[in-house]
């Protein structure tokens, strides 16, 4: 690959590892480091490990077009100072997908090889996986099956670097949009920073759900036929204590208010949660105690929930509830269907002693 691209990926990298690039009085590069990256930083952070002599490097916002940046490096060679510089627009802040940087180290995606396969998601709406060549100027290279093709990067809305496991025999596997939940348990999984979605229970409960910060998220909702007579709405925040690669850990609170007439109640669940695995399989475990107004049971609930995927976009799904007073658990199974923004569940909801195949269960979400 050419030794520019590498350079230029690596710094655009960079700007997206720990927080957004901010823009407030000077442009920050990333919040630890500040606007500049020292020899050290560069150290420490496996950056511009190809430029001999390296210096320091800056991230500036050109005088001239509020919304062009400058990202230049100073490095020796031959005793002399040497300088180099890229430009590239504000969309620059948009062209890495959240999900890279929930891995454990950055240090792989640095060393960027010619076979680098990258998910293009363009401003038209629509999406496309490629072989990535190279990054040239404001152009982006890339190979198809219709031979190598270039698109200037303004026209893109955001580029995900998708790592081996996305592949099988060739074929791309998607990524589950909706890891933060089973059915409706939540799993250990944080929703990060500005991710947010939509979603409908059994087509009669809308709700929503954003992400604050990387690790607290909020969301809520309320019945559509809620009146003067009867009123329901619900809140979920949700805090994520720890997330490695293969566990999370999480706590929050599903508090339901209920009213009618001139009585009204809150009634809901405190609870931590646990997921074990990564989203293509996963174990998570699951304890709340429930509460009606300022009175908290005595006994916890339990949830014990699985996932497993078994397609390209389809995953297995399992999420088994046993409640305080219940003689057994209520299990609930079936089938997730997830394109890159919409998951859809199907499953059954029973227990061993009924005597029907089970309630049916349906959710739709959306993920923006």
């Amino acid at each position: 690959m050419n030794i520019i691209a590498k350079i230029v990926i690596s710094h655009f990298l960079l700007l997206f590892v720990f927080n957004s690039m901010m823009l407030w009085g000077q442009t920050v590069i990333t919040h630890p480091i500040g606007d500049r990256i020292t020899p050290e930083e560069a150290i420490e952070y496996s950056l511009f490990s190809d430029i001999a002599g390296f210096e320091i490097a800056e991230l500036q916002l050109s005088p001239a077009g509020g919304d062009k940046y400058t990202l230049t490096y100073y490095y020796r060679s031959g005793g002399k100072l040497e300088t180099s510089s890229f430009r590239f627009g504000d969309g620059i802040k948009k062209l890495m997908n959240r999900s890279l940087f929930q891995q454990d180290s950055l240090n792989s995606y640095l060393a960027v090889s010619a076979d680098l396969n990258i998910k293009l998601g363009l401003k038209s709406g629509s999406t496309i996986i490629v072989k990535f060549e190279r990054w040239s100027g404001n152009t982006i290279e890339f190979e198809t099956e219709f031979g190598q093709q270039d698109i200037n990067i303004d026209k893109i809305e955001n580029i995900l670097f998708l790592e081996e496991r996305h592949f099988k025999d060739g074929e791309y596997y998607a990524t589950d949009p909706n890891y933060t939940r089973l059915f409706f348990a939540p799993t250990g999984r944080a929703l990060k920073k500005g991710a947010g979605y939509f979603a409908d229970y059994e087509l009669v409960f809308p709700g929503f759900a954003y992400g604050i910060t990387d690790k607290f998220s909020f969301g809520g909702g309320i019945f559509p036929f809620s009146s003067g007579d009867f009123f329901l709405a619900w809140i979920t925040p949700k805090y994520t204590i720890m997330e490695t690669k293969d566990r999370a850990v999480a706590i929050g609170l599903l508090n339901i208010i209920i009213s009618g007439g001139d009585d009204s109640e809150n009634v809901g669940i405190l609870y931590g949660t646990t997921t074990f695995g990564e989203s293509d399989k996963a174990l998570t475990v699951g304890i709340g105690y429930g509460y009606v107004g300022s009175n908290l049971a005595e006994k916890p609930m339990i949830m014990i929930g699985g996932e497993k995927r078994i397609g390209k976009r389809t995953k297995f799904l399992t999420e088994n509830w046993l409640f305080p007073g219940m003689d057994e658990p209520l299990f609930t199974f079936g089938i997730r269907w997830f394109g890159d923004k919409l998951a859809a569940d199907f499953g059954l909801m029973r227990t061993l002693k009924m005597e029907f195949i089970g309630f049916p269960w349906l959710d739709i979400v959306v993920n923006f």
